[in-house]
Order: structure tokens, then sequence, then C-alpha cells
């Protein structure tokens, strides 16, 4: 899914006459009116969609990340898992660029995004850059990495052949996306459709998706932000007192609204041993991201106990990006069957409070407290910072504060966040244990 970058551009900030001598000189108001002002200059990104910095003088490692607007929803309609296995085959090639280094390659291949992270020493993030950018845009990819990948992911997919878990994924997916959608689809693909894939594939798949320009790069960390400009490019940056550093290259405009506005129910009767439910609710567009990530943490802290409440197995809540480039709050459960009517209306009542109410201050002074420690402790290691700075550029043009954004969170842009939920597209699936309740679909 192609996100998208925000309306307004970084600006470089503009130094300004002060002090003895801006006060010996009157300014001549008539020649102030005649000129015009001076537009902000754009900083350069180095040919990327977005880059930023985030130093740390204090860090052991740099973690240098990517985020590709392509993956799955991409791939040629008979080559499902095309993006995946070029994902692991370039992450195969930074491996091999960068033996005998201590630097760690991930990859993960989404529907809308892919994601490539390298952590590295201090000493060894520019080299780390360059096998990255090479094997990204340029290197030769090697056909035996490919193989490997393709014999690898084969494997996983015939121990999971058959597992109801993969079914409901699948449903759930398509209730977001779509049936038809390519986007709905495992980005994966099929044993069979990764049998297609060929080298060329992977090469055409390249070409037309992995555009530099589309693209976005951070690293965080220990890396100092002067040497990070020049090396991404060429120039100095501009002074950014302590705080992230970034550029981005031209706006993009946002959704407009969210993705749906009527609600939906599909309920699939399987002879199964477990039950799973799956609730999206659309986030509107133009809500800032803080205040919706507080309500996931709001609707999360009241589900998800610590002893977990009964008959639940398992449950996931998270901002799920869908195809129209905005957001849903997904609720994932696993639960008994018996319990299965029981927590879709927990689920359901919980989202429809938290979207309602406006909190006293004395606990919105404490959720927003633990929101807080619990948001910078996920965001400590360099690679979850650098990943969600990306994200933050890919989807807004900038990075956010967050310790500031989370302190000047108040009852009203809470309860905005909250009302900006839209109608849930509820999946539930598993055994009918009363006999013909529900509508069952094939």
């Amino acid at each position: 899914m192609a996100r998208v970058l925000p309306r307004i551009c970084a600006a470089l900030v503009l130094a300004t006459l002060h002090g003895e001598v801006a006060a010996q000189v009157a300014p001549d108001s008539s020649a102030v009116d005649r000129v015009p002002a001076a537009e902000p200059t754009p900083p350069p990104t180095g040919g990327w969609g977005a880059y930023g910095v985030m130093s740390h003088s204090w860090s052991t490692v740099a973690a240098l990340t990517v985020v590709l607007p392509a993956g799955g929803a991409q791939d040629p309609e008979d080559r499902g898992g095309t993006a995946w296995l070029l994902g692991n085959t370039v992450r195969d090639a930074v491996v091999q660029r960068l033996e005998g280094s201590t630097a760690e390659v991930t990859v993960r291949v989404g529907r809308g995004h892919t994601v490539y992270q390298v952590l590295t020493s201090p000493d060894d993030w520019e080299p780390a850059y360059d096998a990255l950018e090479d094997a990204l845009f340029e290197g030769t990819l090697d056909p035996r990495d490919l193989d490997r990948d393709r014999v690898s992911l084969q494997a996983v997919m015939a121990f999971e052949a058959g597992a109801p878990v993969r079914e409901f994924e699948l449903e759930a997916y398509r209730a977001l996306g779509g049936q038809a959608s390519s986007w709905s689809r495992d980005p994966r693909g099929t044993s069979a459709s990764l049998t297609n894939v060929t080298a060329a594939d992977l090469a055409t798949y390249r070409s037309r998706h992995y555009a530099r320009e589309g693209a976005v790069f951070t690293i965080a960390g220990a890396a100092d932000a002067d040497q990070v400009a020049r090396a991404v490019t060429g120039q100095p940056r501009a002074s950014a007192s302590g705080r992230p550093f970034f550029g981005v290259a031209e706006p993009r405009s946002a959704p407009d609204g969210p993705a749906w506005i009527e609600g939906e129910r599909i309920r699939l009767v399987r002879d199964v041993t477990s039950g799973w439910i799956s609730a999206a609710f659309p986030v509107d567009p133009a809500t800032p991201r803080t205040p919706v990530e507080f309500i996931v943490h709001r609707v999360r802290s009241e589900l998800m106990t610590d002893p977990p409440a009964p008959g639940l197995f398992s449950m996931e809540i998270e901002l799920q990006p869908l195809p129209t480039g905005d957001d849903a709050l997904v609720v994932r459960a696993a639960v008994l069957p018996d319990a299965l009517g029981s927590w879709e209306r927990r689920i359901l009542e919980t989202t429809a409070r938290m979207a309602g109410e406006l909190l006293e201050p004395g606990f919105l002074q404490f959720h927003r407290r633990t929101f807080r420690n619990v948001r910078l402790v996920e965001d400590a290691t360099p690679e979850a910072e650098g990943l969600r700075g990306a994200l933050d550029l890919l989807r807004d043009g900038r990075i956010r504060d967050l310790p500031t954004e989370i302190r000047s969170l108040d009852g009203a842009s809470v309860q905005q966040a909250g009302a900006s939920l839209g109608p849930p597209r509820v999946l539930v699936l598993g055994p009918d244990l009363a006999g013909g309740a529900g509508s069952p679909r094939p």
C-alpha cells in the first residue's frame, strides 16, 4: 500500500540579524514593501523521497532503515510472493556485501510496505549505507539466493497448510481491502505462485517499484547528523538543535475521509476448536497520529488485562495501514468458542466507550503518564526509533517529537481522536454452538 507524505515540507531554519548591528540601521519600510519575502529552502534529500537523522551520542549502535511504499499488493497476478522473494534476495545481497562485519540485516515485506533495516556499529554505518543502497537500486542479485529463499518459504507454507488461523487472517484482510483486491492476499503468495517467480520477475519488480524518490531513509543511534547529511546529500545539514533532523522532497496529498462510512459484520461458521474475532474501526486521516495512538493504548489497557480475562487465548491491537492510504484501529482476538459472543460485545462496547469519553483531568494525567512510559519504552532501541521516524516521514512528512506531543495531549484532543473512529467491520470465525445463529458465508 502506498502511503502519503503531508501537505507541508520541512523547511530550513533561516538566520535572523540581531544585536547591535541590527539596532543601528532603521529599516526602510517602503523598501521592505517592494521586496518579496524569500521562500524557505527545503533541505536536500540526496534523491530520497525523505530522509531523517535521530542522533544520540550515548548510543552504541546505529540503525539504518529504508521504507519502500510497495509490497505484496504490487505483485503480478499469477506471481504472488514476488515482493517477498525480492526483499529476501536483496537482504541476502546486503549480508554478502557486509561479510565479516557485525551488521545484522532484516527485511519485512507487507502488503503496502517493504522495510529494510541494518543494525551496525558506529564506525561501520557508512559501508552499511553503501551496501544497502547498492543492493536496493543497482547491484546484481544472485539467482541462487532466490532459489534458497523460495524453498525455505514453501517449507513454512507446507507446515502451515490447513491451519484455521490462516483462513481467519485471509478473511480478515479481505474484510478490510475487498475480496478481489491484490492488497488482501497473503504478501508471501502461495506455494504454487512462488514456483512461477523467476529472477527476471524480481528485476522487473525492482525496476518498477524500488524508486529512491519514493522511498524513505532514516538513521538512528550513534551517527553524527553532519556526517550523515554529507554522505546522503553531499551537503551539511541545517541546525536541528539536538532534535531529529529531516528533509522531504515533495509534499503529497492526504486521503480524504476515512476508508469506509458503513459498518459490516461477517460470520463464518467452521467446525474448529477455537474462535477468532477481528474488529476494524477506520480512522479519519485528518486526525493527528499521537492522540490516535493514545486511544489505541486506552483500548489495549481495557481489553488486554493481566491476568487475561476468561475465555481469551490471545489478542493483538494495532493501527493497520489500509490500501486507501489511511489507517484502521484493528482488534484481533483468539477466544474459546463459547466466548465468541461475549468477547465480540466486549470489544465493540469498549471501543465505543473510548470513542465517546471525555476523561477527567486526574484520569487523563494518569493514562497520559502510562502511555508516555509505554510509548517511549517501545521507542527506546535505535531500530524501533528509526522505523517509527521513517513511517512518520512517509505518512506526515515530519518526525514527531513524541515526549512533547504526549505532554500536550488534553481532554479535547483525546476526545476528538476517539470520535474520529468510524463504524467497525467485524469478522467472526468459529463453530456455531447456538445451532444456526449468524449468517455463514462460503
